[in-house]
């Protein structure tokens, strides 16, 4: 901070141009001399040093970026990996704010030790890998989502940083979404996903795989649920995340994804069990229903359809012969390596043992028993199980409205994600562990003192 009582005369422009001529003289010299690549890379420090200045005293700032980069993937277009900077200056500014003064905070020492126990377990299933380097690479990938949870929930204290969370999330997700439409992906990051029997190109987003893609927009659909009950004010709110809701839901059918249908009718199942006594939560989801029965394409539901289809000779049954295939394998490795699995990820080599193909498990629970083991499982599961407790502690609170209807929301969103990971390998991802995160977040943002009085749920 600059101090105004601090002594000197005012510079006078002709001792400013003074200085300013060595200055000018070094920059030319320096982009004559030096190669391109590190001048351009000078040239965007110069530019980038400005905001950096600004935003080093402001953490909360850093981290909404943070969690834009990482929901968005915006950083695919970049010639280097924005989003491991953004999270180093983040972890930089943190750490200087923790030395002023800024306490750490727990949000729940249970889901501290239950993960704690996990990543122990996962780092002595290593010693049985068969290839350290596939258990080093998956590894990271962990550490990666782990370091990225672990400094979300130090800016998730309160209700306001939980719903300015939600906000940052919800404007990546939306932008994650459609502005593929606008502007496509790189080349070389973006491998098309075709439906070859039915000749049908999946939407992807930016998150460049159809089933993960469909994967996120069930972990955002409730969400945006909440804030949508939670914003009454401006009068424009509402109207925008209904959209925002109903939009989503569209590129989730591009996506032609069958788990993501799936997982979509459980939230909407959801809504229907918890809001039962409304009689109109019945009604809108059926509408739903109904308009999506309209208007979706018949290759749409011809695709949704094969699920049912099984038989190994027919062309639109080889994927699901594969995940039936790779999920009866990944259960044999579990319960031939019982204490601590093949290795954190080894499932791919130790696999070929039993299938003459390279193949990965299409599910995330059985990924994590084939690799980590049944201890590491059973330490999974009573993650899971732990999480249905908060978020039932949240819907007991019959003096709280916002965090009953923040509860039910969130045990819809765990159903619907954690059913659509059996489909999925997406054990050791980003956005995996922030869902398993997130109940511990809510709980603690809504925890009982100045914020947890009872109060009328909306924004005035």
């Amino acid at each position: 901070m600059t101090n105004p009582d601090m002594p000197g005369e005012p510079l006078r422009p002709g001792r400013l141009l003074l200085y300013l001529f060595p200055l000018a003289g070094l920059a030319v010299a320096a982009f004559l001399v030096l190669p391109s690549g590190l001048v351009k890379l000078v040239v965007l420090g110069v530019i980038a040093l400005p905001a950096g200045i600004i935003l080093f005293d402001r953490p909360q700032w850093i981290f909404c970026i943070f969690v834009f980069v990482l929901f968005s993937n915006i950083d695919i277009f970049a010639p280097f990996g924005i989003f491991r900077y953004v999270l180093l200056f983040l972890l930089v500014t943190f750490a200087v704010a923790v030395v002023m003064g800024r306490r750490l905070v727990v949000h729940d020492r249970v889901f501290l030790i239950l993960v704690c126990a996990f990543l122990i377990l996962v780092f002595q299933s290593i010693s049985f890998a068969l290839k350290l380097e596939g258990s080093l690479n998956t590894l990271g990938k962990l550490f990666r989502a782990l370091v990225s949870t672990a400094i979300a929930m130090q800016f998730v204290r309160s209700r306001k940083e939980f719903r300015t969370f939600l906000l940052a999330l919800t404007l990546a997700i939306l932008m994650n979404n459609f502005l593929p439409f606008i502007v496509r992906p790189p080349v070389e990051q973006s491998p098309l996903s075709l439906l070859w029997e039915q000749g049908v190109l999946r939407y992807e987003g930016f998150v460049l795989e159809a089933n993960r893609f469909a994967m996120l927009q069930n972990f955002f659909l409730p969400l945006l649920l909440f804030l949508f009950v939670y914003y009454r004010k401006p009068w424009f709110a509402r109207t925008f995340f209904l959209v925002a809701f109903l939009a989503s839901v569209f590129v989730l059918v591009l996506s032609f994804s069958r788990s993501g249908f799936l997982s979509f009718m459980i939230i909407l199942a959801g809504l229907v069990i918890m809001e039962r006594r409304r009689w109109y939560v019945p009604v809108v989801a059926l509408v739903v229903i109904i308009a999506g029965v309209a208007l979706a394409p018949g290759v749409y539901w011809e695709r949704i359809t094969s699920l049912t289809d099984t038989d190994p000779t027919g062309v639109a049954s080889a994927a699901v012969v594969q995940r039936i295939e790779s999920g009866r394998v990944a259960l044999l490795l579990g319960l031939r390596n019982p204490l601590l699995g093949v290795g954190l990820g080894n499932f791919i080599y130790a696999a070929s043992f039993y299938i003459p193909y390279r193949i990965i498990v299409h599910n995330a629970f059985l990924q994590i028993f084939s690799e980590i083991g049944m201890i590491g499982f059973a330490v999974f599961l009573c993650i899971i199980l732990y999480n249905l407790k908060l978020t039932r502690s949240l819907i007991r609170r019959r003096r709280d409205p916002e965090a009953v209807i923040l509860g039910k929301l969130l045990i819809i969103q765990q159903a619907a994600y954690f059913f659509n990971s059996l489909f999925i390998p997406v054990a050791w991802t980003n956005f995996f562990w922030f869902a398993l995160a997130l109940p511990a977040m809510a709980v603690y943002a809504y925890r009982e003192g100045p914020e947890g009085v009872a109060a009328p749920i909306g924004r005035d």
